[in-house]
């Protein structure tokens, strides 16, 4: 945990209701900036994926998105979404959520996972969940702590 906190750059903070689902595993993922245009923005700096049974999943990527521009983002999110993603609130800040659902993606439909994401101090978090409902998403992101 502490070579992977090292790796980002950021707190990765972890929550400490997993409802009985074990660790499997932390990964740090890198980021490149595009190659265009030449001389553009350095790598930012990596993400991680913390890894549970069950299909449990907290992401953590830093972001130079204000509150506010990520509050806009996440508004535009659920005005686009034909009323499948709502306004939530983790630790008083705003994001956005989803349970768990159908998606059609050509001829097929997929099972889409349940989804909660905010943003808090430069990092954008999200706890996904295969199967997972928004209301117990909405629990395990409110124990998100450093």
């Amino acid at each position: 945990m502490d070579q992977a906190r090292g790796r980002t750059g950021f707190k990765l903070m972890l929550p400490s209701i997993t409802k009985g689902r074990q660790l499997e595993g932390i990964y740090v993922q890198e980021f490149k900036a595009p190659a265009e245009p030449p001389g553009a923005a350095e790598a930012e700096p990596p993400g991680a994926t913390v890894v549970y049974e069950n299909g449990l999943r907290l992401k953590a990527f830093p972001t130079e998105f204000s509150k506010e521009q990520s509050a806009e983002n996440a508004q535009q999110l659920i005005d686009q979404s034909g009323g499948k993603y709502s306004n939530i609130t983790v630790h008083g800040l705003p994001g956005y959520g989803v349970g768990p659902n159908i998606v059609k993606v050509g001829d097929q439909e997929v099972q889409n996972p349940g989804t909660v994401s905010w943003w808090e101090d430069g990092v954008i978090y999200s706890v996904i969940g295969e199967g997972i409902e928004l209301e117990e998403l909405l629990e395990i992101a409110e124990s998100v702590k450093q």
